[in-house]
């Protein structure tokens, strides 16, 4: 009895990680708040929204985060990522120079 709920126990486990895991075992889609993270990671501003999308004809993705964000200088940037990966694919606005975040000093 107890071997049998055991076995009952591993096969839900398993189940549950197949569905977890998505169409063909590939991992779990970016999250909304990692997709935000990540662009932050490359440019500074503020996250104005976040929309997700089906990819561009050009993109290599089939869906793809659009996050905004407002810079200290008051520029409105795009930046697109991969929503499966989390791969950087463009970013576009005014002035995005200022906005790129210098990577940090070794010592």
């Amino acid at each position: 009895m107890i071997k049998r709920r055991m076995t009952l126990l591993v096969v839900c486990g398993l189940v549950l990680a197949a569905l977890c895991a998505g169409p063909g075992g590939a991992a779990p889609r970016l999250s909304t708040a990692e997709a935000a993270a990540k662009a932050q990671e490359r440019f500074e501003g503020a996250v104005l929204d976040i929309d997700r999308d089906e990819a561009e004809d050009d993109e290599p993705a089939k869906e793809v985060y659009e996050i905004r964000l407002l810079t200290k200088d008051g520029v409105i940037i795009r930046v697109r990522l991969d929503a499966d990966t989390g791969a950087f694919l463009e970013a576009a606005g005014d002035n995005l120079i200022p906005a790129i975040r210098k990577p940090a000093q070794s010592r």
